[in-house]
């Protein structure tokens, strides 16, 4: 049952653009995984209706709640960045830490 769930919890991760409950599916998928989770993407999704992947701060992902559920859940792995061009390392990284408060 649980893995059902967590199928259903990923392929909804999936059109996450898509969904006016964007911060619910994430609530539910640490509910599922977020005691697992051992590593953690940095990036975001596109508003547009393309929906690509972007840097992180670009796109509309709610990164304040995002944090606060890796925290919730006591996540001490890496927070990975990539998928960027040169041009928007800065910015992205700039972004994690201001969010971060480092």
């Amino acid at each position: 049952m649980a893995g059902r769930r967590l199928r259903w919890c990923m392929m909804e991760l999936g059109i996450f653009a898509k969904t006016f409950n964007r911060n619910s599916i994430l609530e539910e998928a640490f509910e599922l995984i977020g005691d697992s989770i051992i590593i953690a993407h940095a990036k975001d999704v596109s508003g547009d209706e393309a929906q690509e992947f972007t840097a992180a701060g670009q796109g509309i992902v709610d990164y304040d709640f995002y944090l606060h559920l890796l925290q919730s859940v006591s996540f001490q792995g890496a927070l990975i960045v990539h998928g960027l061009g040169e041009h928007q390392v800065e910015e992205s990284l700039n972004f994690i830490r201001k969010k971060l408060q480092l």
